[in-house]
C-alpha cells in the first residue's frame, strides 16, 4: 500500500495542484483520483481534472467532471469560467456565454471568464458584442489582454459600413496604447499599436513601437523576423526615411531572398529613393515569375508614367487585365496616362469603366470628378469631387456640425474652411462671397498665414487660422452647418456661366504695403514696366511636370523694356544667378519679401506689377486673386491643372488672367514644354509694350 494512500485528501490535493503547476498532468490526475477516492464531492479536485480532461480534447467528460463540481460547489466561479471553456470547444457556443457570465456574476474580476466570453463573440462573427465585453472587461480588470482584445476588435468593427470609422479607429488605437503602458513588453500590442499609429498617418510613432517589437522578438524566426522588418520598411518609405526604407527591406530580403512581397516593397521604396533602374529591374523580374502578380504590372507602369513613357505604361495596364479584366486599377492608370496626353474623353471612359468595377475606390473617383471637371462638365464631375478627403489630401474637418448639402442656409450660421495649398485655398476663396450672400451667418477657417488677407478681403466675416496642430480653429458646436471651401463648387458652380469674377478681384493687398513697394520698383525700373515672375512649384507630386526652367525663358526676360522681379518663393539665388550670367538680364530679389514666411508681403509685392508671368503656382493664385495682369504659362497636358480647364486662354476663376498653352510636344522630342511657349509669351509682351507706347503717344 503506497504511503499517498493514508494521507488526507488535504494534503493529496496540495501534492496535485504542485504537479499540474509543474506541467507533470498525468501524476496531477491520479493524485486528483485519489482524492475523489476518499472525497467524491472535493469541488477543487473535479474542477482541476476537468481542466486536464478539457486540455486533453476530453469535452463530454470535463463537462461531466464539471456538474458534479458544480453540484456540490454551486457558486464556484472558476468552475463555471472551465466549464465555458469546455462548452466552446464543443462549439456550443450560446452554453458557453451563460456559463462565462455566471462566473463573471459570481466575481466580477474573473479575468479570463471576461476573455474567454469575448472571444466566443467574436468568433460567431458577433463583433460589437465582443467589444462591449472587452470593454467591460478592461473596466473591471484592467489588463493588457484586455486592452488588447479590445483594440483588435474595435479596428476590425471600423471597416463596417455601419460604424464610425474615425471613432471607432480612435478607440482602437486608445485601447492599444493602454495595454503597451501596461506590460511593454507585451510585443502584440507594440505591432498593433504600430499599426493603428500607421493607420492615422503618425508613421514616427509607429516606426517606434514596431521597433520595439522587433526588439522584444529578437530571437523570433527568420519568417517573423522577416514580416516584421518588411513592415519596418514600408514605415520608413512613407515616413520619408527613404534611405533606411531601403536598407531595412535589404536586410529583410536577407532572410529571404526569394519572398516577392519584401522584393516588391524594396522595388517601391528604392523608386520612391530615385533608383528608378534596380526598381524597374525588380519590377520586370516579379512579373516575369509570377505573371499573376498584378501589383507589380501597376507600379512599373505608373514608374513610366513619371518618366513621360506614356505608351509603355499602357502597355502594362493592359498586360494586367489580359491577366485580370476586373482590374480596376489598370483602368484608372490607362486614363491618367491619356489626360496626361490631353485624351480627357478618352480618360474619362477608362475611369468610368474603373468606378463601374471598383465603385467605393477613391482614388478612382477622384480621378474621375478632375478629369469631367476640366472638360467643364461641372453636374458629373462634382458629386465626386469629394473623394479627395477618402484618398488623404487634405485632412477633412470632423463633424458636428453637418455639411451644407445645398439647403436654404438664409437663416443659419455657416462655417467654411480651407483645404489643400496655399493656391488652392485663394482659388477657391473665390466662392466665400457668394455663400456668404445666401447665409445669414457666414465664418471663415484658413491656414494662419491667410488671415491678414482674408481678414482685408471679407470685411464682417469672423476669420481664424489654423496650423496642422490645431485643427479645427473654431469650437464645433458653434456653427448650422459647415462645408469646405472646394466643395462649395457643386453648388455655386455648375456652370461656366456661374462664375463670378470682378474686374479689380476678390482679394485686397495691404494698400500702404504695396503703395510702398511700388515706389520701390518704379525708382530701379526707370519708366520700365514692372513685371513679376515665378516659374516654378514646390510640390513634390504634382510640382515638375508644371514647373519651368528659368534659364529657358530666356526670350521673357531679353525683352526690352521691362524691370523683371523675382515672385518665386523659396530659395532661387542660383538660379537668378545662372540665368543673369547667361542671359545677361536682371531679375531684381526683393530682400524685404520673404512669401513663405510673410504672404501678406506676397500680396503686396504682386499688387505692385504691371504685369506677372508664371507657372501654374501660388503666385498665379495671388495675381489673380487681386486683379493683376496675369499671364499663366502651361504644359500641353501632363501638369495641367484641373482648374485651369482645357483649350481655354480666358480663366474662369480671374478675370484677369490669360493663360498661355504649351504645343504639344513630338514623340522623343527632348525639349522642355516651357522653350518654345517662352519665344510665344515674349511676342505677346513685346506687342503689350508695344500698345502701351502707342497708348501714352496718343494720350
Amino acid at each position: 500500500m503506497s504511503r499517498s494512500s493514508h494521507q488526507p485528501p488535504a494534503a493529496l490535493l496540495n501534492q496535485a495542484v504542485a504537479a499540474h503547476r509543474a506541467g507533470d498532468l498525468a501524476a496531477a490526475d491520479a493524485l486528483y483520483d485519489k482524492v475523489l477516492k476518499t472525497d467524491r464531492t472535493n469541488a477543487d479536485a473535479l474542477n482541476l481534472k476537468a481542466v486536464i480532461a478539457t486540455s486533453r480534447g476530453a469535452y463530454a467528460q470535463a463537462l461531466a467532471l464539471l456538474e458534479r463540481a458544480l453540484k456540490a460547489a454551486p457558486a464556484m466561479a472558476e468552475a463555471h469560467a472551465n466549464k465555458g471553456n469546455a462548452l466552446a470547444a464543443l462549439d456550443r457556443g450560446d452554453d458557453a456565454l451563460a456559463a462565462y457570465n455566471h462566473a463573471i456574476r459570481l466575481k466580477p474580476t474573473h479575468l479570463e471568464a471576461w476573455l474567454n466570453s469575448g472571444a466566443v463573440l467574436h468568433r460567431a462573427g458577433r463583433t460589437a458584442d465582443a467589444v462591449a465585453t472587452f470593454r467591460a472587461a478592461a473596466k473591471a480588470c484592467p489588463d493588457v489582454r484586455a486592452f488588447f482584445n479590445l483594440g483588435l476588435c474595435l479596428r476590425e468593427m471600423a471597416a463596417f459600413p455601419s460604424a464610425d470609422m474615425l471613432t471607432t479607429r480612435d478607440e482602437a488605437t486608445a485601447a492599444f496604447a493602454q495595454a503597451v503602458s501596461l506590460n511593454p513588453a507585451f510585443a502584440p500590442a507594440q505591432v498593433a499599436y504600430s499599426s493603428a499609429l500607421s493607420d492615422s498617418g503618425d508613421y514616427g510613432r509607429a516606426i517606434d513601437h514596431l521597433r520595439a517589437a522587433i526588439a522584444l522578438k529578437a530571437g523570433a524566426g527568420d519568417q517573423e523576423r522577416r514580416e516584421m522588418l518588411n513592415n519596418l520598411g514600408e514605415l520608413l518609405r512613407k515616413d520619408g526615411q527613404r534611405d533606411r526604407a531601403v536598407a531595412t527591406l535589404r536586410e529583410a530580403l536577407s532572410l529571404g531572398p526569394d519572398d516577392k512581397i519584401v522584393r516588391y516593397n524594396l522595388a517601391v521604396s528604392l523608386a520612391a529613393n530615385g533608383d528608378t533602374a534596380e526598381a524597374e529591374t525588380l519590377y520586370l523580374k516579379l512579373i516575369t515569375e509570377d505573371e499573376t502578380f498584378l501589383k507589380p504590372y501597376i507600379n512599373l507602369g505608373n514608374l513610366y508614367r513619371d518618366q513621360d513613357r506614356p505608351f509603355d505604361a499602357i502597355a502594362l495596364f493592359e498586360r494586367a487585365l489580359t491577366r485580370d479584366p476586373t482590374l480596376a486599377e489598370a483602368y484608372t492608370n490607362i486614363g491618367a496616362n491619356f489626360a496626361d496626353r490631353g485624351w480627357l474623353f478618352a480618360a474619362v471612359l477608362q475611369h468610368h469603366k474603373a468606378l463601374s468595377l471598383k465603385p467605393a475606390d477613391p482614388q478612382t473617383g477622384l480621378n474621375f470628378a478632375v478629369n469631367l471637371l476640366r472638360q467643364g462638365r461641372f453636374h458629373e464631375g462634382w458629386p465626386y469631387y469629394d473623394h479627395r478627403f477618402d484618398v488623404g489630401d487634405p485632412p477633412g474637418r470632423p463633424a458636428p456640425p453637418q455639411h451644407w448639402q445645398g439647403e436654404d442656409v438664409s437663416k443659419k450660421s455657416v462655417l467654411i474652411w480651407t483645404e489643400q495649398g496655399i493656391g488652392d485655398e485663394i482659388l477657391y476663396a473665390s466662392m466665400i462671397p457668394d455663400m456668404a450672400a445666401r447665409s445669414g451667418r457666414c465664418s471663415i477657417e484658413c491656414s494662419k498665414r491667410l488671415v491678414p488677407v482674408f481678414a482685408r478681403s471679407f470685411p464682417g466675416l469672423p476669420v481664424k487660422g489654423w496650423e496642422d496642430s490645431d485643427r479645427p480653429a473654431f469650437p464645433s458646436d458653434a456653427f448650422d452647418v459647415q462645408i469646405s471651401a472646394g466643395s462649395l463648387g457643386r453648388y455655386l458652380r455648375p456652370s461656366f456661366e456661374s462664375f463670378s469674377r470682378p474686374a479689380g478681384g476678390y482679394l485686397k493687398a495691404d494698400r500702404e504695403l504695396r503703395k510702398k513697394m511700388r515706389a520701390r520698383y518704379e525708382a530701379r525700373a526707370n519708366g520700365r514696366r514692372i513685371v513679376g515672375l515665378a516659374w516654378r512649384s514646390k510640390n513634390d507630386k504634382l510640382g515638375p511636370p508644371k514647373s519651368a526652367r528659368l534659364l529657358n525663358l530666356g526670350p521673357i526676360l531679353q525683352t526690352p523694356g521691362c524691370f523683371f522681379v523675382n515672385l518665386q518663393y523659396g530659395d532661387c539665388s542660383t538660379e537668378i544667378a545662372e540665368a543673369s550670367a547667361k542671359l545677361n538680364v536682371d531679375i531684381f530679389q526683393d530682400p524685404a519679401v520673404d512669401p513663405v514666411a510673410d504672404i501678406d508681403a506676397a500680396f503686396a509685392q504682386a499688387a505692385a506689377m504691371d504685369l506677372v508671368i508664371t507657372s501654374s503656382n501660388s503666385a498665379a493664385h495671388i495675381a489673380g486673386a487681386l486683379g493683376v495682369a496675369t499671364w499663366i504659362m502651361l504644359p500641353h497636358a501632363k501638369g495641367v491643372m484641373w482648374y485651369w480647364f482645357a483649350r481655354r486662354e480666358d480663366c474662369p476663376w480671374y478675370a484677369s488672367a490669360t493663360l498661355f498653352r504649351a504645343a504639344a510636344a513630338r514623340e522623343g522630342d527632348p525639349e522642355a514644354w516651357e522653350t518654345g511657349l517662352a519665344v510665344r509669351v515674349a511676342s505677346a509682351l513685346a506687342a503689350r509694350l508695344r500698345e502701351d507706347i502707342r497708348r501714352q503717344i496718343e494720350s
